[in-house]
């Protein structure tokens, strides 16, 4: 495993460096907070009584869940590697 820098990004007016490990571990964290968002999202347009836009939101955090364990996985196959 490369144990180089990653990604630069660009952030604001700061540039962040990440190495692979950091990155993955950002995507579990950021697909953890995207799903949570999703379902209080799918959870409100249910109780306001938009349904279908309810149905297809809740398929998004379906969708998003399957990803997370993607993200997982690379993650612990990464540490595994360490």
């Amino acid at each position: 495993m490369r144990d180089t820098l990653a990604v630069v990004r660009s952030s604001g007016s700061r540039h962040m460096a990440e190495t692979d490990l950091e990155m993955a571990e950002r995507h579990v964290r950021e697909g953890e907070l995207r799903i949570g968002r999703q379902r209080e999202l799918a959870a409100r347009l249910r109780r306001q009584g938009h349904f279908d836009a309810a149905e297809a939101a809740y398929a998004l955090v379906v969708l998003f869940a399957a990803t997370l364990r993607e993200f997982r996985t690379h993650l612990r196959e990464m540490l595994r590697k360490i």
